[in-house]
């Protein structure tokens, strides 16, 4: 009788063995003579080997990150409901008592103790990041995050498998582009209809290679020429699959060619090189969250620079042009001064 550890690698195995075997399977319906390079092969073995774990992990790290985020949470109001009744129980300092103070016992101890106010409260400010970003960290490192580990220092064990996630999901859009262009008449519409849907989850991990590969620092330079070129990489790979629907066996096997190129080169960690197309004329493509976040911070703030404007109590005449102007002002802070541009070529 096997034991429970070997069970589980010959389980781990036959996965990997039958996501190659999918792949090569895709491969030869599209009519792509290549053999599987080796570094996406280990990639794509290495993420089904800890699959499960990593699921699982997954799971305990988004109950740690709701615990631990619901204390802090609890942590600040308590805090906060400290000093309102505090403040609510002080009297406000005139201006004569704040003048007696400065008579009696000079600046200097005045702006001393306005110096230790202000640490005090930057101080209270720190331990509550602290706390609050700490949660964060121990929910992204139980769920394998490469960045978390290279900050410790440490890539033992199976929480690396994260790094090959984006290999697997492109893999996968190869074996749905195997499996649509094999079939023919609606059952075809329906199976190209699911590559899309596939390859987005994708274009998101693409997305996220500078923190995924576990090779770029947080915070530089580097980060931000990554995150450039991986959004025009989603980008061309979006106007490949608007043809999905035109010429669709075309659009199949570009498609796949282009996300084989794509996961054999992240596996071998040149995610500044992941297409050989020209992209110097393709748009950037944004991540679905961050445009949600900017659209309902605009929001916010233009709700909220309306109500502070209409407080003012300004004459109508002006009140409006003021209006205006502050709207203009989020548009820019928000999205960037080619925002403007673009509505006034629209």
């Amino acid at each position: 009788m096997r034991s429970p550890r070997a069970f589980l690698r010959a389980r781990s195995q036959a996965r990997g063995d039958k996501a190659i075997e999918d792949l090569k399977a895709a491969l030869g319906q599209l009519g792509i003579d290549e053999a599987i390079p080796e570094p996406l092969e280990r990639g794509l073995r290495h993420y089904t080997r800890y699959e499960v774990r990593l699921a699982a992990a997954s799971i305990v790290a988004l109950w740690v990150a709701g615990l631990w985020s619901a204390a802090a949470f609890g942590l600040l109001a308590r805090a906060g409901t400290a000093v309102a009744a505090t403040a609510t129980n002080l009297s406000t300092p005139s201006l004569a008592s704040v003048e007696k103070i400065w008579n009696e016992r000079g600046p200097e101890s005045f702006w001393i103790a306005s110096l230790m106010l202000a640490g005090a409260m930057a101080l209270a400010a720190l331990v509550l990041f602290l706390i609050a970003s700490s949660g964060f960290f121990i929910s992204s490192m139980l769920s394998g995050s490469p960045t978390a580990y290279r900050i410790l220092g440490t890539r033992k064990g199976w929480y690396p498998a994260l790094i090959y996630r984006p290999v697997y999901h492109a893999t996968q859009v190869i074996v749905k582009c195997g499996r649509a262009i094999r079939e023919h008449g609606e059952e075809k519409v329906i199976k190209v209809g699911e590559v899309p849907t596939v390859s987005a989850q994708a274009r998101d991990d693409i997305q996220k290679a500078h923190r995924l590969r576990g090779t770029i620092a947080p915070f530089g330079r580097r980060k931000k020429v990554i995150r450039d070129h991986t959004a025009r990489v989603a980008a061309r790979l979006q106007e490949i699959e608007d043809d999905l629907f035109r010429t669709p066996d075309d659009a199949l096997r570009m498609l796949a060619t282009s996300w084989l190129s794509i996961a054999e080169r992240y596996a071998e960690g040149r995610i500044g090189a992941l297409l050989d197309d020209d992209l110097s004329t393709v748009e950037p493509a944004r991540t679905r969250i961050r445009d949600r976040l900017r659209d309902a911070l605009a929001v916010a703030l233009t709700v909220g620079t309306v109500f502070f404007t209409a407080s003012l109590e300004l004459p109508q005449a002006i009140e409006g042009y003021v209006i205006a102007g502050s709207a203009v002002a989020v548009l820019i802070l928000v999205y960037g001064s080619k925002a403007v541009l673009d509505r006034r070529v629209r």
